[in-house]
């Protein structure tokens, strides 16, 4: 059976979409300025925030994680995967950029090799870990109140 999300459960909130609109003028920048090479404190940062925007967008647009109550092993390694999948992708376009756009008109590029690439990807699942931590604290501090409501009923 395959599930069917309805449009509106895909929106995203304003505050998400102005970060990520934030996040990629700062990345353009960022990439022309050759910040991530000169500038190392650039570059973990903006992979954290890459990733916390990963996270609260994959909740945006699933409807069963977006719920408390659905929240398991499964919903957390199925985060992590979609996770690494985005942050993959951004990967390849970072090396297909370079060598399209970048080497052939001898300006800076964006893959270091693959120990820099790596340290991307892990600074990403790390901005996911954060949204799935605080999501979790979230969804107890929820059950809890819950809880609460209910025994002084």
């Amino acid at each position: 059976m395959v599930a069917v999300y309805p449009y509106d459960a895909m929106k995203l909130t304003k505050p998400i979409q102005i970060a990520i609109v934030a996040l990629t003028v700062f990345n353009v920048f960022a990439l022309s300025l050759d910040w991530y090479h000169t500038k190392p404190w650039v570059d973990i940062p903006s992979h954290i925030v890459f990733g916390v925007l990963v996270g609260l967008v994959i909740l945006s647009f699933h409807p069963r994680l977006k719920s408390f109550e659905n929240w398991g092993l499964l919903a957390v390694l199925e985060i992590l995967f979609w996770g690494l999948a985005v942050g993959s992708v951004w990967e390849i376009m970072e090396y297909t950029r370079d060598v399209v756009y970048a080497l052939p008109r001898q300006i800076p590029i964006a893959q270091q090799g693959t120990r820099d690439t790596l340290g991307d990807v892990a600074n990403n699942i790390l901005g996911i870990g954060a949204v799935v931590l605080v999501h979790k604290l979230r969804a107890k501090n929820h059950s809890t109140s819950q809880a609460k409501t209910r025994l002084h009923l």
